[in-house]
Order: C-alpha cells, then structure tokens, then sequence
C-alpha cells in the first residue's frame, strides 16, 4: 500500500471518528488539502459542515490542527434555493433553521480564497429514520499493553437495536461520550471558591461505525442487537457516564464510500489481498489548484442517550483518593491547579452546570 494512500486513509478514518482530521508527518504547506466533512439531515440537528486543513504532527506538541473560519459555505437544492451556512468557529458551519426534505436534492458549495469546490447531487435515502433503541452490558475486551502483552479488561460494550426491512438499509453511528469529572475524588470535601464537579465530553473514539442491513424477506420485523463499541472501566463511572448516540440512514453511494475505507484499512498486504484503489469522495474542484478531500451526505437522523455508572454495572467499585497533598499547590486553589478546578479540564465540552439533557 502506498505511504500517499495510507495517509489519505488515516486521514478519513480520523474524519469519521472523531471529526478532528490530521496528517502523519513530511506534509508540507504546498501540498496541504482542504477537509471537508459535511451532513446534513432530514431534522436539522446533529448536522454539521466542517473545513480544516491537513496538519503535521509536531514532536513535543502532538497534532496542530488548522480550521477554515473564512469560507463561504452554502447548500443548494434542485428548486434554485440556496441556504448560507455561517462560521461558527473551530472550522464549523452551521444553519439551525435548515433541514432536508424529502424529494428534493442537494448540494455543498464550498469557496475559499480563489478555490471552488462542489459536491455531487445527494438526497434522502427512502427509509425514514428510526430512534436507536441502545443498550449496554458489562463484557471484557482485550487490550494490547505499550510492551505487547494482552490482557483482559472490564469494560461496557454499547448495542443498538436494529429492526430487519425488506430492503437494504445503510446505517452510520456517531457516539458522543460524556461524564462527570470530580476535581477531589471523595463527597464533602470542602472546594470553596472553585468547582469540584463538570460535565465532560470524553475522548471522540475513533471508530468508523458502520453497517449494511440486508433485506431478507422471511425475517422482516425481526430484531437483533448490533455491537456498536466498547468503553473500558474505569474512574469516570464513579458517576454517571452518557454516551449520546446519533444513527444517520444514509444512501448507498455514501456506504459503499465508507465501506471502501474501512476495506483499505484492513488490507494487510498479504499475497492474495485485493490491489489498493484510490478513495474518492463526492467532491470535486470547479476552481483554484487547491487539493479538497472528504464528502458530503444527506442523511436521515435520529439520537437518544444512555447513561450509567459503576452501581448499575457487577464490576468492583471504585473510588478517587482523598489526600489533598498529592496535588501541589492546594492551598491555592486557582483555574491553573487542575487538581481542584474542574473547570480547567481541556474538552470539546465542559461544564459545571448539569445539562438540561443529563438524566
């Protein structure tokens, strides 16, 4: 497999798990590409438009990551009407009062500087979108150390449920994993003047979820339970973990697009693997000589959340040290002391106020 088509592999795997692209190092400025990940949905939420470029990964300072805000980012339909997104920040465009409607088909345009970009023509697959019916159970996973040895873990594996059709449907998760941070460990502990408790995004997984429900008329209406991670046990079940799971129905071009990664991915080079292809996604260049990567899909969406904790699961329980001395400085407690100060944990989401949306 080449190092180009490995690169451009990692870089849609990372596209697709966790929306944060990057680029292995030898990428240089001249030969940068824009990003472009883009849905949008029948009920306008968890829609999303985002640019960025490929990034370096730096020694010493991880992944540099470098977001498009200066874009002018719009979608069209095959009646002439065309929706503005605006900037949003972190590379996100967004426009809450447009959603995709059924029978009609759409379009991303996308202009940077003196560069034009298009999608393809993309519309509403013809199945509705269903409300994931999610379920977790305590299991263990295997896990590789950093010295190569394999051990067994705790650990909750998430499922969704999956009603059979009688025709092929084409399916595509998104997980968002929160929880509770305790900036001390143990109940009454005295934190006056800063925050013990946040409400925290965790690390986006990075996983490319995906699945082809094949129509098999004889079991239409039956269920079966569809294993779609497994989050290793740990400290942040003390409280309640939530893991917010979007489903998106998509069409079967955009499958076979995923799919074809996911393919690449887990070819090994052995004698008999198929011979490497180059991905394409559903965006061209009308304008300019900058390179563009990604797709953009119109996708049925539904989501719901689940939310557990170490009481609900037969693991041992756990517990956070209560010796203040282990963190240095505890007698001043600022916003740069992160053992007090939940509030100076770095996350895409964090916050001391309980969401409306927390059980």
């Amino acid at each position: 497999m080449s190092r180009q088509l490995i690169i451009s592999i990692l870089l849609l795997l990372v596209l697709f798990g966790c929306r944060e692209p990057f680029e292995i190092g030898g990428i240089h400025e001249h030969n940068r590409k824009l990003v472009i990940d883009a849905i949008v949905t029948d009920t306008g939420e968890n829609a999303y438009i985002k640019l960025s470029y490929t990034s370096q990964f730096v020694p010493g300072r991880g992944v540099v990551y470098h977001d498009e805000d200066e874009a002018i980012v719009s979608v069209s339909d095959n009646t002439g009407a065309e929706y503005m997104f605006t900037a949003a920040g972190n590379g996100e465009y967004t426009n809450p009062a447009f959603a995709a409607e059924y029978g009609k088909q759409y379009q991303l345009s996308v202009r940077v500087g003196d560069s034009f970009f298009q999608s393809g023509w993309e519309s509403l697959p013809l199945e509705a979108g269903a409300m994931p019916r999610p379920d977790y159970r305590p299991d263990t996973v295997q896990v590789l150390s950093v010295n190569g040895n394999v051990s067994n873990e705790l650990a909750v594996t998430i499922t969704d449920q999956i009603t059979k059709k009688d025709e092929n449907i084409y399916y595509h998760w998104k997980l968002d994993h929160y929880y509770i941070y305790d900036a001390y460990g143990q109940p009454g502990t005295n934190l006056e003047g800063s925050h013990r408790f946040c409400y925290i995004s965790d690390i986006p997984q990075n996983e490319l979820l995906i699945h082809q429900d094949r129509a098999i008329q004889q079991f239409a209406g039956a269920d079966y339970q569809y294993k779609l991670s497994s989050v290793l046990f740990g400290n942040k079940m003390i409280y309640d973990y939530a893991v917010h799971i979007i489903r998106y129905n998509m069409p079967i071009d955009l499958y076979v697009y995923f799919d074809n990664i996911k393919k690449q991915l887990e070819n090994t080079g052995g004698v008999f693997d198929a011979s490497p292809s180059s991905i394409q996604g559903n965006i061209e260049i009308r304008a300019g000589e900058m390179q563009v990567l990604g797709f953009f899909g119109v996708f049925n969406e539904r989501s719901t959340r689940i939310f557990f904790n170490q009481n609900e699961l037969p693991f041992r329980k756990l517990s956070l040290p209560d010796n203040p001395a282990a963190c240095p400085g505890h007698h001043n407690i600022t916003l740069e002391n992160n053992c007090f100060n939940c509030a100076a944990v770095s996350a895409r989401f964090n916050s001391t106020t309980k969401p409306s949306w927390w059980r």
